[in-house]
């Protein structure tokens, strides 16, 4: 039983990693995907996406892509603009996100990439290094 018993859980985690890297039906490897759109993104960055953000990298985490945007300003300005109201600003943020999710779900190459399994997360931060906020696109339905 013991012979059988190490062989297996030595093969387990090289099983489960495929599996992870293929989560669809026609055994496309999104983690090598992932990599492979990093890699062609991070040429053309930073690449500012309008006068506030700016996108400084791609990276990558297994079937997850991660893009690295900065605002133009910081978390009192933002505060400021927004009088302190909390409501504006889950308003701010809820716009942030939607554009983000348009941008994803509205891209056929990025689309496809949601529905072979992948996921693109955003990290927007301000523009002395601290976080914003961070979500990840999972699904375009």
């Amino acid at each position: 039983m013991r012979n059988i018993l190490i062989p297996t859980l030595l093969i387990l985690p090289t099983l489960a990693s495929a599996d992870y890297c293929t989560p669809n039906l026609i055994k496309e490897n999104v983690c090598e995907l992932a990599k492979k759109v990093a890699d062609g993104g991070n040429k053309n960055t930073p690449n500012k996406i309008s006068d506030e953000m700016t996108l400084l990298t791609y990276r990558t985490d297994g079937v997850k892509l991660t893009g690295l945007v900065r605002f133009s300003y910081n978390q009192q300005l933002l505060d400021l603009k927004a009088n302190g109201n909390q409501e504006v600003l889950s308003k701010i943020e809820s716009i942030v996100k939607q554009g983000a999710i348009s941008s994803v779900c509205n891209r056929k190459a990025t689309r496809a990439f949601i529905n072979l399994g992948g996921e693109v997360e955003y990290d927007y931060i301000f523009n002395d290094g601290s976080s914003y906020t961070k979500f990840t696109i999972s699904t375009c339905d």
